[in-house]
Formats: C-alpha cells, structure tokens, sequence
C-alpha cells in the first residue's frame, strides 16, 4: 500500500512539473496605432497605458465627456497623436441616441489596460468605438 501511495505521489509531481506556464500577474500592452486615411476619416487602436508608454514623447489618447446645459446633450471629443499622426473625432449624443450613450458608459469605463479601437468618419464624427478588457495573457 505504502509503494502506491508513493507511486501516486510521484506520478503526481510529474503531472505537475509539466503543466503550461502560468501566466498570473502579467499583463498585454497592445502597440497603438493611428491611420489617418485620405479623406479625412481613420482609426486608432491601443490602450490608455499604451500610448502613454509609448515611445514618442507626443504620444496621446484622450477621451473627453463635455455635457452641454440647459440640454441633456453630451458632446463626446477624442483625440490622439501617434508618432506624425495627430487625430480627432468629436460627436454629440442625444438623449435617443442608443449608439452614442453606449459609448458614453464605454468612456466612463475606460481602465488603463482597457484595448480600444476608434473609427471616424470624413466629416470627423466619431463612428465607431469598442473596449476590450482581458484577464489573460497574450503571447
């Protein structure tokens, strides 16, 4: 009984010394980026962290909530300079606008390891916005 009580154990040690890596306590910095496209509209991909680490002392990413009283109208405002690239989009949200409040409570969310992707349009209207926010590791 003892033999397989210590061939158990040692099966089990092997099991364990061959598991995957773990990945704890390691964070994904994505590489920002900005394109601005030929007629005007573009997209920038990053983090808060990332283009705040990133390697050109211009580098930026900024989300702004201005409210507008009297109205309930919220004027939302990005902007972003990566390496020669500078960008912005702006857009204002209606009380109806469904798209524009989503994106207003994605805003107020923003962490700094949160990826983001920002889309605009020729006009410089913000079109597009999406936040992503992982617990695990990318290799």
């Amino acid at each position: 009984m003892k033999i397989w009580k210590l061939a158990a154990l040692g099966l089990g040690l092997v099991a364990v010394s061959i598991a995957a890596p773990a990945s704890a306590g390691q964070t994904y910095t994505p590489t920002p980026w900005c394109t601005r496209y030929g007629d005007g509209s573009g997209v920038c991909y990053g983090s808060p962290r990332a283009f705040r680490i990133a390697s050109g002392s211009g580098d930026y990413a900024l989300f702004a909530i201005n409210p507008m009283p009297p109205s309930t109208t919220i004027r939302l405002s990005f902007y972003a300079s990566y390496g020669n690239t500078y960008v912005s989009c702006t857009r204002s949200v209606l009380d109806n606008d469904v798209f524009g409040r989503s994106m207003v409570d994605r805003w107020l969310a923003l962490a700094p390891d949160t990826s983001f992707e920002m889309d605009w349009d020729s006009s410089g209207k913000c079109t597009y916005f999406s936040t992503g926010l992982n617990s695990y590791y990318l290799p």
